[in-house]
């Protein structure tokens, strides 16, 4: 015989999946939500990962509406948070509803995966610099938990790519490349470089306009034409001319680059606006 409340309770359960599917939310209290699956982090940790928005409803109890969007970015920022404590490849299942007496309980699946560590590490075609000069960069060493794996994959190349243009090379590219090792819990890294030729300042010059002659502005300048171009010189000469106090703050913005690739030369010209407090006349 069939049991009528079973069929209801199906019923239900069924009609809870199709509707979130649908697009259409339901309402789950932060109790009602579970992972399965995982064993390094806590419910407490991936819940706050995933900064689902909690409310209260029209009896006043605190309650999550819940829609696909909502689940879909919450799961992509706790990925991201087992990623940055060195799981590299976790994953985060599609959730589901299950109904009881209790309620309506939302199951989110988890595959934490293994713990890495970074292995080896290679950077090929560098004439420059050393590759633990390199390495130094990225605030890693081999045989460290790859914690925050791809931001510090992100700003070590920013570092080098400033650390190669402060020796004229304004061409400079790289290719990183990772290899996963499952089994031992590795990631290999490859830097492949193309260092590119180097290039000297051919012209400096001003735009814009100020009380300030130019040549005053250029004895604040601690690189000039006929030198190899440095950005941290440029900037530390940005910050003089700025304390002169007869410019606005000078942004990244207003220093053009004009590459010569035929003769290796660069043409810089730096846009100074005058300060508010010495109007131009």
């Amino acid at each position: 015989m069939l049991n009528p409340f079973g069929l209801i309770h199906s019923l239900a359960l069924s009609v809870c999946v199709v509707q979130f599917f649908q697009g259409n939310p339901q309402v789950v209290s932060p109790t009602g939500i579970q992972f399965r699956g995982n064993k390094v982090f806590s419910n407490d940790q991936l819940l706050n990962a995933m900064q689902l928005a909690f409310g209260l409803d029209m009896n006043g109890s605190t309650g999550l509406s819940v829609d696909r969007g909502a689940l879909t970015k919450g799961a992509d920022r706790a990925r991201k948070f087992m990623a940055d404590q060195g799981y590299l490849i976790s994953e985060v299942g599609d959730p589901r509803f299950e109904h009881s007496n209790k309620g309506l309980t939302l199951i989110i699946p988890i595959t934490e995966g293994p713990l890495y560590r970074l292995g080896r590490v290679r950077f090929e075609n560098s004439t420059l610099f050393s590759p633990e000069q390199l390495l130094d960069l990225f605030g890693m060493k081999e045989g460290d938990i790859a914690v925050s794996f791809s931001t510090r994959i992100l700003d070590g190349i920013e570092r080098l790519k400033r650390l190669y243009s402060n020796h004229g090379y304004l061409q400079w590219t790289i290719i990183p490349m990772t290899e996963m090792n499952n089994d031992e819990g590795f990631v290999h890294c490859t830097f492949r470089l193309e260092e590119g030729p180097v290039f000297s300042i051919r012209r400096l010059t001003f735009s814009g306009s100020t009380k300030t002659n130019e040549q005053a502005l250029r004895t604040q300048f601690l690189i000039g034409e006929g030198q190899l171009f440095n950005w941290q010189l440029l900037d530390e000469s940005l910050l003089r001319v700025h304390q002169l106090g007869l410019t606005e703050e000078i942004q990244p913005s207003d220093v053009r680059l004009k590459l010569d690739e035929s003769t290796h030369q660069v043409d810089v010209t730096i846009n100074l606006k005058g300060s508010p407090h010495f109007p131009n006349p």
